[in-house]
């Protein structure tokens, strides 16, 4: 019980034996073992051997530490004092609470906040104190923790810290800034800042950017991917920056946190690097993302472990041309690790280590089943589905693929591939200090690895029905009629069985845990710092997109049974896009006319700049991608059901059956006016997303949706922004329908990108700290 984890380690979680602490003066000397240096560099006989029951009582333990902490004081035989009596003795304090012995009469433990304030006194210097401490704040009472903080700030002097000093005050001077850096991680941790109203966050926030300001100017001799003592101000900076955002609501804030960081981009470190990443993600930055990747060199396993952030957000905010590089890039580590996994268990087993066989296949099979490596796969089929396919035909070839349907998880596979899915993201690679009821949970690490799995088996289950789809079109040649309808049949079967797979998934991810912890970090999703990236299935299911698709299914299968009940799928699918575009929030007014002032060279002084509005505007860019996404998936289900339409109106005027021709006439009319309202939909969400003149070529490009018979059939002009759907054929069929054109929406994002990396060089100087 009495074995304190700190003595026998050398600190607390796992810190090593040869971590440099000292009293001040001597920084780089090594540190000498704690006991055997109170007893004069002699053997030590430990207190307790391995496998023995403690013999003394309480009480000569706690005297034991004390009597061995004041030696080291009185009589150092070194200029270091080791930390393990320090340690110790707050282990034994920890565990005796622990097990109900504080309380124990003829026992005096003492209180926690001496304690730890004579460890502060003499480690509060060295890198490793937080690491050391602040395990114990939680566990000792709240009173005593702020006793120690109060105590802690009295011992610690942040007017003393000069940044320009002669030589002989360097380490002085350095000691002086670990203590402050020290506090301030302490402070944090132990619940300070939260009290704090936002004026005097905003004090603090000041006072860590002047501190930031001064380290980078004297650490620019520093290599460049070396940690600088000075990097914790900038982050701490930006971490309550991003809490103001979330109180405030104030979109600028993101902005300030990226310029204060962006300042040390000469010679930024990899936390840094890391946060920078985060935040660009975030805002949809995404060659500035692209370029701190490429910054941090991340390869190997690294890609598996910390490619998770960019590869979530790159397409998702419409960068299919940053995101077909980086894919390609990625999924060759996860295919050469199979490759070369074999060529490793050769070479071992030929050299005898067979030990590290099962090593090598364990972690390939890990890599394999690896939930990054299975996004990027779906990713891909999404992002060529969007920027490839314009036709029913070109569909056809697409999915016809061998690449495509040799898929390792099929729709009957699907549930027992994702069981085996194994996570491989780091989230802990960025600092925090925050205290423990702030911080991520492991909990909700689970959580949203179950929920990005359920965000995976809905895009597989949207490609597989749509493949189903496709097969209605497909009649088996030199068959009979009975035949042709039998095949009719159990396709649409499958297809209607896949559609309700689909729906009971959304419905099981909307009662999962990691959606309901989503909805609550709704307001700020960058909190916890820790925290994974919010899942696109919460964006897709929290406006009903899902359905969007499943009515759209429903209505192709209701057309091929005959069924009546087609009109009502088709409003309730045009209900959910409107709701989808007009809670939309794109481009504000405000800055449509303010970019119109500049293009046109009317920009008058007393103006609002357009980048100081763009700053201070949350743009629904990933909205608007996935929405735009799932309208093609529409879109070809309707030029699934125009092609059906028209194979079953030839054959069924063959049979000259004008009672049946007029229910066909009746079926066109309806799904040319859901493509019509369609239409004035996809318009009105395009133009949200319009800030600049040139952009009305998008609302024209994305209003083309025609349904014709003749691939050289003249489109109508769009200088209104709306054109009309052309129902122009020579038999008066509908063969095929061309969805819209995605590169139009890359060229929006892109410039819509662009726009916001280079925000920050304006807003440096537009917004002050």
């Amino acid at each position: 019980l009495f074995r304190s984890e700190g003595a026998n380690s050398g600190g607390a979680n796992g810190a090593s034996d040869d971590q440099v602490c000292t009293t001040g003066d001597d920084i780089d000397k090594p540190s000498g073992d704690g006991i055997s240096s109170a007893n004069g560099g002699g053997q030590s006989k430990p207190m307790v051997q391995d496998g023995d029951r403690v013999a003394q009582p309480l009480q000569e333990a706690v005297e034991y530490f004390d009597q061995l902490k004041d030696k080291l004081f009185v009589t150092p035989t070194t200029s270091h004092i080791p930390r393990g009596p320090f340690l110790g003795r707050l282990e034994l304090l920890k565990e005796a609470a622990k097990c109900g012995l504080d309380r124990s009469p003829g026992v005096d433990l003492g209180s926690a906040a001496p304690l730890l304030m004579d460890y502060f006194m003499v480690f509060s210097n060295c890198n490793c104190c937080y690491e050391d401490i602040h395990t114990f704040l939680s566990a000792f009472p709240k009173a005593d923790v702020q006793q120690f903080l109060d105590l802690a700030e009295q011992f610690v002097k942040p007017s003393e810290v000069e940044f320009y000093c002669p030589d002989d005050r360097v380490k002085t001077n350095l000691s002086n800034l670990r203590k402050h850096i020290s506090l301030l991680q302490l402070q944090r941790h132990g619940g300070r800042h939260d009290s704090l109203t936002v004026d005097q966050k905003e004090v603090l926030i000041a006072h860590c950017i002047k501190y930031f300001r001064e380290g980078i100017r004297i650490s620019a001799t520093s290599p460049s991917i070396a940690a600088q003592y000075t990097d914790f101000y900038g982050l701490l900076a930006a971490h309550l920056i991003i809490e103001l955002y979330g109180e405030l609501g104030d979109y600028s804030q993101l902005y300030k946190a990226i310029m204060l960081l962006e300042e040390a981009r000469g010679f930024i470190s990899v936390p840094i690097k890391m946060f920078l990443m985060k935040l660009y993600c975030y805002i949809g930055a995404m060659d500035a993302c692209t370029e701190l990747y490429e910054a941090l060199a991340i390869k190997h396993i690294q890609v598996e472990s910390l490619g998770f952030l960019p590869m979530r957000y790159i397409q998702a905010v419409g960068s299919f041309g940053f995101a077909g590089q980086f894919y390609r890039t990625a999924l060759r580590f996860y295919y050469s690790c199979s490759k070369e996994t074999t060529e490793h268990v050769i070479q071992a087993y030929k050299n005898g280590i067979f030990h590290k066989i099962t090593e090598m296949i364990d972690f390939a099979e890990r890599i394999s089943c690896s939930l990054n490596f299975a996004y990027i796969i779906v990713d891909t089929h999404m992002m060529e589905f969007t920027t490839t396919i314009h036709s029913v035909e070109n569909a056809k070839e697409y999915f016809s693929k061998e690449w495509f349907s040799g898929l390792p998880y099929s729709t009957s596979k699907l549930e027992a591939y994702c069981a085996k899915l194994t996570d491989g993201r780091n989230l802990i690679v960025f600092d925090d200090w925050s205290p423990p009821h702030r911080k991520m949970k492991s909990e909700e690490a689970k959580a949203s690895f179950e929920l990005e799995c359920h965000w995976l088996r809905i895009r597989v289950n949207i490609l597989q029905c749509l493949k189903q789809a496709l097969s209605l079109l497909e009649v088996p040649p030199a068959t009979s009629q009975a035949s042709a309808q039998e095949h009719t049949s159990n396709s649409v079967s499958t297809l209607e069985s896949r559609v309700k797979e689909l729906s009971q998934i959304a419905r099981h991810t909307r009662g999962l845990r990691g959606y309901e912890l989503l909805k609550q970090r709704e307001k700020n999703p960058l909190l916890p710092i820790q925290s994974p990236p919010p899942s696109l299935a919460y964006t897709l299911l929290e406006n009903n997109l899902d359905e969007l698709v499943v009515q759209a299914l429903c209505a192709l299968g209701q057309i091929v049974r005959g069924s009546p009940s087609v009109k009502d799928a088709l409003q309730h699918a045009i209900k959910v896009a409107k709701s989808v575009q007009g809670a939309m929030r794109g481009v504000p007014e405000t800055l449509r006319a303010a970019f119109e002032r500049v293009s046109q060279g009317d920009m008058d002084i007393h103006m609002e700049h357009p980048y100081k509005i763009m700053t201070c505007t949350h743009i629904d860019l990933e909205k608007y991608v996935l929405f735009m996404q799932i309208v093609g998936c529409v879109a070809m289900i309707c030029g699934i059901c125009a092609e059906y339409l028209a194979l079953s109106g030839d054959g069924k005027k063959k049979k000259k059956k004008k009672g049946q021709s007029k229910e066909m006439s009746a079926l066109e009319n309806e799904l040319v006016g859901f493509l019509k309202e369609l239409q004035q939909v996809v318009v009105e969400a395009s133009q949200q997303f319009k800030p600049l003149p040139e952009f009305s070529k998008l609302s024209k490009n994305l209003s083309k949706l025609y349904m014709k018979s003749d691939a050289g059939l003249d489109k109508q002009d769009c200088s209104s922004g709306v054109s009309e759907i052309s129902t122009e054929s020579d038999k008066g069929e509908l063969h095929q329908l061309v969805i819209i054109e995605f590169e139009d929406i890359v060229t929006v994002c892109d410039k819509h990108i662009n726009l916001r990396y280079h925000t920050y060089m304006y807003t440096c100087t537009a917004l002050h700290f």
